[in-house]
């Protein structure tokens, strides 16, 4: 199942933002949630690098193994 996480994101903040005046523990939900969005929203950034990372270290080992000839 595919979850949108950038709503949690946005739901923290537009929580904070109506919560004002209201009552304590609705502000409380509204900085979890977006916690919560930023770390999964992190987790999936640093998934990105590390997978490119491993891609080009990948290509530089048989890069130089098919262009050993050259100096």
């Amino acid at each position: 199942m595919v979850w949108d996480w950038h709503l949690f994101i946005f739901t923290g903040m537009i929580g904070i933002y109506l919560s004002v005046n209201a009552p304590t523990w609705i502000s409380v939900v509204s900085f979890a949630t977006l916690v919560v969005g930023v770390l999964v929203a992190l987790k999936g950034y640093v998934g990105i690098l590390f997978n490119r990372l491993a891609y080009f270290r990948h290509n530089a080992a048989k890069n130089k193994a098919k262009y050993k000839h050259i100096k």
